[in-house]
């Protein structure tokens, strides 16, 4: 296969993308980046690098960080990107970016925006649709609904990540967790979801080097089904302690990799990650001291 970037920078400016996106100020305080690599024949090759990065939006009054979809469709080189919605992991629809290759299982290129990824006889060789957000709680959050048109496996590689803010410095526990589904349309051999790595979702967090480390809360394991139809997927939840001590973390990412079955089998799942800074015995002191003035300045008032 022959290896292609995927980019929205050439079709659309930085400005009209933060139109769509609303409000989009502090942009160089906050970091945010996003990508999909797609491995159509699992042969260790990228054969599609899909950049979101230029689609994520930050607001600064709620501190969100979001994808933004195009009203209409937009084509490029490599396939077409447009709004859709899909029902999440959760049961909900949500509303996602959503894209498809030009190239088809049978390895012809066919640009035509009419012809249907479900096309039983010559189907898109690889879409997914995806919808990612994040806020400053801190909490991040993403979820993903990814196709195997393909008669064999297929690997991907899904990164998601945004500014931790503020930054953490300290101890701090912090949680994460994938739950979702998948969907088999063959009885034999259903559907396999295999982690590309000890298990399928990990995440990371970024010293101010710019070196990361595993926040040792990676969740999703394989799952291998013999039937047709939908199953439950996790949910896989982990937690952790840690404390950052000399160093202090700024950016944290998901990194979801993953091999999917072909014969248009689905994985559908939402990731969520939330860190929270403990406080340091010597700020519940004060906190407690502060407490106490509080309660003894209100006696005062009343005697």
């Amino acid at each position: 296969m022959t290896f292609k970037q995927v980019t929205w920078a050439a079709l659309l400016s930085v400005a009209a993308i933060a139109a769509q996106a609303g409000t989009v100020s502090n942009a160089a305080q906050i970091q945010k980046s996003g990508s999909i690599l797609i491995d159509l024949d699992n042969n260790g090759s990228t054969d599609y690098n899909l950049n979101l990065t230029p689609l994520m939006g930050h607001s600064a009054a709620t501190g969100n960080v979001f994808l933004t979809a195009p009203t209409s469709p937009v084509l490029d080189a490599a396939g077409m990107w447009s709004s859709t919605t899909f029902t999440g992991a959760n049961g909900q629809l949500q509303t996602g970016l959503a894209w498809h290759s030009w190239q088809t299982v049978n390895g012809t290129v066919d640009n035509n925006s009419s012809l249907s990824p479900t096309d039983s006889s010559n189907p898109w060789a690889a879409s997914f649709v995806i919808t990612m957000n994040g806020n400053v709680d801190p909490e991040l959050n993403y979820g993903f609904s990814i196709k195997n048109n393909g008669a064999t496996a297929q690997s991907y590689s899904v990164t998601f990540g945004e500014s931790l803010d503020p930054a953490v410095s300290g101890p701090f526990t912090v949680s994460a967790d994938i739950e979702g589904s998948v969907s088999s349309v063959q009885s034999s051999p259903g559907v396999t979801v295999s982690p590309v790595g000890s298990q399928v979702q990990g995440l990371f967090l970024r010293r101010l080097d710019g070196t990361f480390v595993n926040a040792g809360v990676d969740v999703g394991n394989a799952l291998s089904t013999s039937t047709s139809g939908t199953q439950h997927y996790g949910a896989y939840t982990a937690s952790a302690s840690g404390n950052s001590g000399a160093d202090t973390y700024d950016y944290w990412e998901f990194r979801t990799k993953f091999t999917l079955s072909g014969g248009k089998d689905t994985f559908v799942a939402n990731g969520t990650a939330v860190l929270t800074p403990v406080p340091e015995p010597e700020s519940l002191s004060l906190l407690a001291a502060g407490g106490l003035a509080l309660v003894a300045l209100a006696r005062r008032r009343r005697a």
